[in-house]
């Protein structure tokens, strides 16, 4: 075994490519599928939890759905 810590990455910047950020999916659907992320790697030592990309983004995600 390598012993290394891995963090799932999300997309939250709107992008031109398909299937590769949360922009347009909205924070629940993004939520929902890293709950499965969780439920799928909490027993692997080497999950280390989800890194978010990009934060101004995810706070606005969060804002909107507060005033929705």
């Amino acid at each position: 075994m390598y012993n290394l810590a891995v963090f799932i990455a999300v997309e939250t910047v709107p992008l031109l490519e398909i299937n590769t950020t949360f922009h347009d999916l909205g924070l629940d659907e993004m939520d929902e599928e890293l709950r499965i992320v969780h439920r799928h790697y909490q027993n692997d030592p080497s999950y280390h939890g989800v890194a978010v990309h990009h934060l101004m983004n995810w706070k606005a995600m969060k804002e909107s759905v507060k005033r929705n």
